[in-house]
């Protein structure tokens, strides 16, 4: 007897499911500005999955006083976008510091991305955005004085922190002739450093403590060789301290009317011969 063979087949499919995978480079940023500046951040978003999704996306800046201005000033590239599998795409966010930030605060702006059908591949990032320092001040007035050859003339001028936070200056001076100059405060509380010629004020005025203000009196021992008729004309002004940076308006000129010498002016005689 011969006994028969029975092949049997049998046909298997897979069925691949349709997954969304959604991924966010960087989750957090950071970076800072100064007021009025415009801080950028950028995100990429990538499809991990296997089918194209459409991501909406959406934000709010607040910092701690919950001030309306950061989130009025800022904007992102999209509120949408449409990502292939395999795919990315970069956006953008833009934020403007208020012109009224006070140097150390800090805003977060907090960003969405939601997939259309797919709420568990809802994904958040945000950016933080710290107010730098805006050094700026005030110095003034401008003064003219009589003055002798080799004699001293005092000034006094105001200077006044106009930055957003506290602020540290550096005194420059520049002379026509070979006077010299010294600065001191005259304001309790604040002190140049003689070796530097620098100082630090506040932005708030609240003395004793505190003062965004200061007097500054300004020693000029005038050149001896310095004769009735000269003018000395002293430039002074801040620069900053950290950077060397010109401040526009914090200047003063200092001038000096020299109205009697220590030498006697020069004479010419004719040569006569005989």
């Amino acid at each position: 007897n011969v006994t028969g063979l029975v092949t049997a087949t049998q046909e298997l499919q897979t069925t691949v499911l349709e997954q969304a995978v959604l991924r966010v480079q960087p989750v957090r940023g950071e970076g800072s500005g100064r007021p009025g500046t415009r801080v950028a951040y950028a995100h990429r978003l990538s499809n991990d999955g296997n089918i194209t999704v459409t991501v909406d996306l959406d934000y709010f800046t607040q910092d701690p006083a919950n001030s309306p201005l950061w989130n009025d000033n800022t904007t992102i590239s999209t509120d949408t976008v449409t990502i292939a599998p395999g795919d990315f795409r970069d956006i953008g966010v833009n934020v403007t510091v208020p012109e009224t930030g006070q140097v150390g605060t800090q805003a977060t702006t907090y960003i969405s991305a939601t997939v259309a059908s797919y709420p568990d591949q809802t994904r958040y990032f945000s950016d933080t955005t710290t107010v730098a320092l805006e050094v700026e001040a005030e110095m003034f007035p401008d003064e003219t004085q009589p003055g002798e050859a080799g004699g001293e003339v005092i000034f006094y001028h105001t200077v006044r922190n106009l930055s957003n936070g506290p602020a540290t200056y550096r005194l420059n001076t520049q002379a026509n002739y070979d006077s010299t100059v010294t600065f001191e405060s005259d304001t309790p509380g604040v002190t140049i450093n003689p070796a530097s010629n620098t100082f630090t004020l506040d932005n708030v005025f609240a003395p004793p403590l505190r003062t965004n203000t200061m007097r500054l009196k300004v020693t000029v021992r005038l050149d001896p060789l310095l004769l009735p008729g000269d003018q000395e004309v002293l430039n002074i002004f801040l620069t900053d301290a950290a950077t060397n940076s010109s401040i526009g308006g914090a200047a003063v000129v200092d001038r000096v009317n020299i109205t009697r010498g220590q030498i006697q002016p020069r004479l010419w005689f004719p040569m006569l011969f005989n």
